[in-house]
């Protein structure tokens, strides 16, 4: 009894309070940190990020079609969090260049693939571009702000 009681304490106040804190992504079976939204997806980044990252958005401004969004690691800190448009991506080959337009309406749902560092990617080769300013903190040296143009162009960068 006496090598059976700290097991079961180390259970009930160890194990157990730290699987009730750890959350799913709806259909995905991955365990993800008590930090990220339940609404989160777990998609692909870029290789500078790790494999993939933890996208959680809302619509912010319904009249003025802007969604905010944040970004975590798999530890649950926040890569980048902001504003965005949803826009559609198409190739300008004269230019040499991707170009946006933003789309008509917002959407409810929004099925996300790839974070490349700016842009989130959906599934239906729509994209979430910035839509002003994004924060990047850096959990080091404080982090930095970049306001971006409608088509992810940095047009300014503050380290707080």
């Amino acid at each position: 009894m006496k090598k059976v009681l700290p097991l079961i304490i180390f259970l009930t106040f160890v194990i157990l309070p730290a699987c009730s804190r750890a959350k799913h992504n709806n259909g995905d079976n991955h365990l993800h940190a008590g930090a990220i939204p339940d609404d989160a997806q777990l998609i692909q980044s870029s290789d500078i990020l790790g494999s993939r990252v933890w996208v959680s958005w809302k619509i912010d401004d319904a009249a003025a079609k802007i969604y905010r969004c944040s970004v975590y690691n798999m530890a649950g800190r926040v890569i980048s969090t902001g504003i965005y448009r949803l826009m559609k991506a198409s190739w300008d080959p004269p230019a040499h260049k991707m170009r946006y337009v933003q789309l008509p309406r917002l959407r409810k749902f929004l099925d996300c693939l790839y974070y490349g560092g700016i842009g989130i990617t959906l599934k239906d080769r729509t994209v979430l571009m910035p839509a002003g300013s994004i924060d990047y903190p850096d959990e080091n040296k404080g982090g930095i702000t970049v306001v971006y143009d409608g088509e992810g162009n940095k047009i300014s960068e503050t380290q707080y």
